[in-house]
């Protein structure tokens, strides 16, 4: 018999291979993945739909490529511990409201 070692709801995932640009998506209807993605899970202090809309911006892509790895016909692979060193900037002056418009 096989036990799936880790099952727990995450409050967001980061596609751990991308082609385009990264995946940083909240987990809205509570679902589960292997580890296609990385599951992200905030401090309660943390707006997760700030941190979404930060991450989103030409600085934080550059950052990703910078600590993930590049192979082959572009696939960017981000590893958990890379995902840690990504720079995001601060938008505590955007209402999430405003950013709902969109």
């Amino acid at each position: 018999m096989y036990c799936i070692p880790s099952i727990w709801v995450p409050d967001a995932f980061f596609l751990r291979r991308n082609n385009l640009y990264p995946k940083f998506v909240l987990n809205c209807c509570n679902a589960v993945s292997t580890d296609t993605m990385h599951r992200i899970k905030f401090h309660e202090e943390i707006e997760p739909e700030r941190i979404v809309l930060s991450y989103y911006n030409s600085i934080s892509f550059a950052f990703t490529e910078l600590c993930g790895r590049s192979y082959g016909s572009g696939v960017l692979e981000i590893l958990p511990g890379e995902v840690g060193n990504i720079m995001v900037p601060k938008l505590d002056g955007i209402p999430i409201s405003r950013s709902r418009k969109f």
